[in-house]
Parts: C-alpha cells; structure tokens; sequence
C-alpha cells in the first residue's frame, strides 16, 4: 500500500487509493474485454508475476507485459513500439480514467484505419487518457513534462512539428486527485468504484 494513486491517500487514506485504483484497473478491463476489438496487454510495474496481476490475466485474457524506461514517455514509447511489431494499430490507454467507454476506443480505432497517424483523447488535466498510432515515432514523448498540465499542449507540438497527422477525440476526464473524485460520486454508473470506501472530500463524506 502506499505506491499506487499516492495523491488520493488525504481523501481516501492508503488502502482506500490501493483499492479504488484496483477496481478502475478491472472496470477498464471489463469494458475492453467485452467489446473483443483487439487482443489486450497490460503493462505492469514492477512484477508482473503478482498473483493479483496473474488473476488479471487469466479472468480478463490478456498478457501481462514488462513497463520498461526511466519516465512515462519512455515507458509508453517501448510499450507502443512492442504492440506495432504485431499489429497495424495501437491504441494505449491509461486505467483511471472510468469515463472511456468502448465507442469511445471504437472511434480512436476508425480514426486510425482511416490512414490518420495519431490519435488523442485529452484529459481535463491537461493530459491524455488515451493515445493510439499506426507508425513507430518516440520523438512525440521527448521533452514532455510529465504530471503537468503542459503534456497534452506538449505533445500537440511535437507530433506537429514531425510533420505526422492526428486527430482528437472528445476531451474525458480521469482519477489523479481528491477533487476527481466528484466526477464518481456524480455519475451513477460508476459509484460502485467507490463501495465501502470512507472519502473525506471537502464537504463529502461518502
């Protein structure tokens, strides 16, 4: 306890995070694996043979897969860059962001088959929950920011300026701080995320 969503332990206390993020990871898994698109990888840190991440695999069949690189952009480079020695499109996703649903990954998916390079879904952060591609290209995660509200901006630029294609989707919002929190507790379809949880959330408590 204590490593996973770290941000959220003022309002739900270190178990709580540990749990919450659990039940985001399997609510995405869920909904991807419903919707039989494409074959699905989780890439984990920092030991995928945790008999929780094993359960994973074997309930939701997926393959559980190595995060390699010293920052998220490196990490999500490699991942995407594996994905493309197999397949024509990827599409990587983050698993706190409870808002994607699959027409959403559908969408990113036809963009991509249309002969569109990359495609975003942008986060209210400042971020993204989503990032699809057909071609290998590390150069759009260099010189990012990470963990502010620069990425998404950032990363405009970068795939600007290697002369790439790309669209946006719709812009969601994710699970990073207690004030996230709110956009659970307010939709009805995803309070379950929060069951059994004690959140001292300015002037909630839930």
């Amino acid at each position: 306890m204590g490593k996973v969503k770290t941000r959220l332990i003022p309002a739900l206390g270190a178990e709580g995070a540990r749990n919450l993020h659990c039940q985001m990871i399997e609510h995405t898994l869920g909904m991807l694996s419903s919707t039989k698109m494409a074959p699905l990888e989780l890439h984990c840190s920092p030991d995928i043979n945790h008999e929780y991440l094993i359960s994973l695999s074997s309930r939701y069949q997926l393959e559980l897969k190595h995060q390699y690189g010293s920052n998220l952009g490196n990490r999500m480079s490699h991942a995407l860059d594996q994905a493309l020695n197999d397949n024509r499109y990827v599409i990587l996703i983050g698993t706190d962001c409870p808002a994607l649903t699959s027409s959403y990954i559908r969408q990113a998916l036809e963009i991509l088959q249309s002969g569109t390079d990359i495609v975003i879904g942008p986060a209210k952060d400042g971020g993204y929950v989503l990032i699809g591609t057909s071609r290998k290209q590390a150069d759009i995660f260099t010189d990012i920011d990470w963990g502010t509200n620069r990425v998404l901006q950032q990363t405009r630029n970068r795939i600007i300026n290697t002369g790439l294609s790309y669209k946006e989707l719709e812009t969601l919002w994710d699970v990073d701080i207690p004030e996230d929190l709110e956009n659970i507790i307010n939709d009805k379809q995803l309070t379950h995320l929060l069951s059994h949880q004690n959140i001292t959330l300015g002037h909630y408590e839930y």
